[in-house]
């Protein structure tokens, strides 16, 4: 579970469910306070993206990465990525064909979206930039 709302205000938090105690531990922080934000999981890593921290709507994304020889979250690290395009809270994220895909979404007055942005994962994503994709045919 990433980021979110809570008791009038907006969380940077994370928490992990762990089988092996049979409930949640908490993981490390987002860089970034976030709710309505949209998640994505490519090549190993979850992507965070968007969102809204109180009244700013945002245009930051991260990735939290794991590594290769661990398992516990409290190993990995948040990375910060380039800036979207558009500040939107509420999109939908996903990756398809080596691309994170974020999709539609609110931009901060209150209209909804039809853009899409894609970033790709090529292992440099510090060197990558949101890219646009083809728009929907209907605001979401």
């Amino acid at each position: 579970v990433v980021g979110g709302y809570s008791d009038s205000k907006y969380l940077d938090s994370v928490q992990v469910f762990c089988p092996e105690r049979e409930g949640w531990v908490p993981g490390p922080s987002l860089l970034q306070r976030r709710g309505g934000l949209a998640l994505a999981t490519a090549g190993g890593a979850l992507y965070a993206c968007g969102g809204r921290d109180g009244g700013m709507y945002l245009s930051s994304a991260e990735r939290f990465v794991l590594p290769r020889i661990t398992s516990d979250p409290h190993e990995g690290t948040w990375q910060a990525l380039p800036n979207l395009s558009k500040r939107r809270c509420y999109a939908f994220a996903r990756q398809f064909e080596g691309k994170v895909w974020l999709c539609g979404g609110m931009e901060r007055t209150n209209e909804y979206l039809e853009s899409v942005e894609q970033l790709t994962l090529d292992g440099n994503e510090g060197q990558s930039t949101w890219q646009p994709g083809p728009a929907m045919l209907q605001k979401r």
